[in-house]
Formats: structure tokens, C-alpha cells, sequence
């Protein structure tokens, strides 16, 4: 359930920030510590993992600069809601959630 939450707040920052800064960037906050979807590459110290990897696959395929920024979860939404809006319309119009994107078995 919690990654569902984090992913979903990803999602949702990336919705809400998108143009924030300029027309092309996307930025996301992530709260990089769940390997293999989210994590920092400790040689390299770039935000890496599975879901990291999409957004910037679909970043690129809209045409945009995806800037994705490493922060603890709690901080997540408060970024996104002091964020300047990207348009006119209210914030809650520009929201949206994913729905589950992968369930796991007990083993």
C-alpha cells in the first residue's frame, strides 16, 4: 500500500509541477529509497530505478526535460502544493492518481 502511495505522489508531483519552471521540464519528486523501482546509484549518485526509468521514457515521448529532485515523502506534497501553478485552471483539476501499476503475491 505504501508504494502505491509513493508512487501515486510521484505521479502526481510530476502532473502538478510539469511547466512550473519552463514550458519543456517536468520535475519530479521522489523519495528515492525502494530499489529496484526508486533508488540512488551510489556510484554514480543519479536517481535511478524502474519507475524513474518510465518517467523519463515518458518524459522524452511527450517532449520533455524530466528533472526528477531526491526528498523525503512527507516533504513531497507540501513541494507540490507551495509549487506555482503551471496554469490557470485549480489545482485540484490538474491532479491525478495512478491506479495500481504492479501487485505482488505472498509468498
Amino acid at each position: 500500500m505504501f508504494m502505491k502511495k509513493a508512487f501515486a505522489a510521484v505521479l502526481a508531483t510530476a502532473v502538478l509541477v510539469a511547466g512550473a519552471v519552463e514550458a519543456k521540464d517536468l520535475r519530479v519528486a521522489s523519495n528515492t529509497t525502494f530499489p529496484p523501482f526508486e533508488f540512488v546509484n551510489t556510484k554514480t549518485q543519479e536517481i535511478t530505478g524502474f519507475e524513474m526509468d518510465l518517467i523519463r521514457a515518458m518524459g522524452k515521448q511527450a517532449g520533455y526535460e524530466v528533472k526528477i529532485t531526491n526528498m523525503a515523502f512527507d516533504g513531497i506534497i507540501p513541494a507540490v502544493l507551495s509549487a506555482p501553478p503551471a496554469s490557470p485552471s485549480p489545482r485540484s483539476a490538474r491532479s491525478a492518481f495512478s491506479s495500481r501499476n504492479r501487485s505482488t503475491s505472498p509468498a
